[in-house]
């Protein structure tokens, strides 16, 4: 059986001589093996379907083909005949086969009875309490009409069960004598609403404390309704927000939130009251695109900067933007490896004191390579840029920052670039930045770092340059 495992399919092994020790009480045994050659996995044999839909499959399963005969591989090369009748309409296939090991080579034979194939028709929706059927139904919607696809249902119910809201999802497929397929969704709802506390502290904001509020099914709609207010040592937020992920009947994620702020940056203050509506879009499981339109009432005050330093006090600003995000890191939380990157393009207007329009982007990039077991390195660029109609009326709090935490980690947070008469960071039209980070696990969560950081803030764009960078 150990040599089977090995992949030595046809291993023999013959009792040669036994015999007693007495001193030991133990059997001693001599064996004759014979491990044979290891298999690979031969081109499967198919009965009961046509010569297309067998080409088709061993099209799909062509990379198994002269690979190892492991369990592992016999079980997905099974599974993927399996799987390609399901995905067809031929739900209730019956599939036996039979696994013929010879000299070199392990067969798969298939004997097949595609049955009937079916069309998704209905859906029976059971056991909500509180969650309207058809918010449940829609989940489904794509795939009523067309030829039924045990994947995509599957998939379907992850995305249903992944809302939060559902203990447990059952979709049972019942055929009907005319062709079609009904779906019957059993679910139990779970707890949908939650309150939250948190307490920290951080080297910039100070203490940290939050209240928050959160209902994942607000009117038995599958809305997710949240609240949240929060005080640190440089000011206050509130805001709320409801998010409909099914927007106009299509998987697209639409939010919109009002907030409320006050902030006390190094040299000014600043008050701002908002409404935002964003909707996302995940194409697939690594990439989104996020659309949003905001406009915000600011009014901004301080006793150490002058009117040209600080620019427009009490102003409306109302901007369009895109922002698109692409990870493919090994892991969302703790990750070692991959890329992960965002690209955010806006148009916006400045509106009061003075008035300017302008364009804005930035980048934000980060690759991490595993250097196994203990070890991995982080590499890092940011850059941003915006460019106003007007530099002059360009408002203090639209420029951009750097210096501190995931920055240039020699200057204060927000403190690199261009200062003021009184020595107070003031930002910049134009920013990079970039890092090259070793982290080594020292034992379980315990992390040190060797890094190197640079960059720059630069008060025009115009001056933008990648020359005498402040450095880390």
């Amino acid at each position: 059986n150990f040599l089977k495992s090995q992949v030595y399919w046809m291993a023999s092994a013959t009792l040669e001589k036994k015999f007693h020790d007495p001193e030991t009480g133990r059997v001693n045994i001599v064996l004759s093996i014979n491990q044979g050659a290891i298999q690979t996995l031969a081109r499967p044999v198919f009965s009961g379907i046509s010569s297309a839909t067998q080409q088709t499959i061993l099209t799909e399963c062509h990379a198994l083909i002269g690979e190892a005969a492991t369990t592992k591989n016999i079980v997905t090369l099974n599974n993927a005949v399996t799987a390609h009748f399901s995905r067809s309409g031929f739900h209730f296939a019956k599939i036996q086969v039979e696994t013929m090991h010879q000299a070199r080579q392990t067969q798969l034979r298939f004997t097949i009875d595609k049955g009937r194939r079916y069309r998704l028709s209905k859906f029976n929706v059971t056991g909500n309490q509180e969650t309207e059927k058809n918010r449940i139904s829609r989940h489904y919607k794509n795939l009523q009409s067309k030829t039924y696809d045990a994947e995509k249902t599957n998939k379907a119910t992850n995305k249903l069960i992944s809302t939060g809201i559902f203990k447990k999802v059952e979709v049972t497929p019942q055929p009907n004598s005319d062709g079609t397929i009904d779906l019957a969704i059993d679910v139990e709802e779970g707890k949908t609403v939650t309150t939250s506390l948190y307490l920290g502290t951080d080297s910039y904001e100070g203490p940290i404390f939050g209240l928050g509020y959160n209902d994942l099914n607000f009117a038995g709609k599958m809305w997710q309704l949240s609240a949240r207010g929060e005080y640190t040592g440089r000011g206050l937020l509130g805001e709320l927000g409801i998010t409909e992920p099914f927007f106009l009947g299509e998987q697209i994620s639409f939010n919109t939130r009002v907030y409320a702020l006050q902030r006390s940056p190094d040299g000014y203050r600043k008050k701002e009251t908002g409404l935002e509506s964003s909707w996302t879009l995940h194409p697939s499981d690594s990439y989104s695109l996020r659309t949003y339109f905001a406009s915000g009432y600011v009014s901004t005050s301080s006793s150490s900067m002058s009117n040209e330093e600080i620019g427009p006090k009490n102003y409306l600003n109302t901007r369009i933007g895109i922002l698109q995000s692409l990870d493919l890191r090994n892991d969302p939380i703790l990750p070692r490896s991959g890329y992960n990157g965002e690209l955010l393009t806006e148009i916006g207007s400045v509106a009061g004191d003075a008035t300017t329009e302008y364009f804005k982007t930035s980048l934000n990039n980060s690759y991490r390579i595993d250097l196994h077991p203990k070890n991995y390195l982080i590499s890092r660029f940011d850059f941003g840029m915006i460019v106003p109609s007007d530099s002059q009326s360009l408002p203090i709090d639209r420029r951009f920052f750097s210096g501190g935490t995931n920055s240039v980690r020699s200057f204060q947070e927000r403190g690199m670039g261009p200062r003021s008469s009184a020595g107070d960071p003031l930002g910049g039209e134009a920013y990079w930045g970039g890092s090259a980070e070793l982290v080594h696990q020292v034992k379980g969560p315990l992390y040190t770092s060797v890094f190197y950081d640079l960059g720059q803030v630069y008060a025009n764009y115009e001056d933008l340059s990648f020359s005498n960078p402040s450095q880390a």
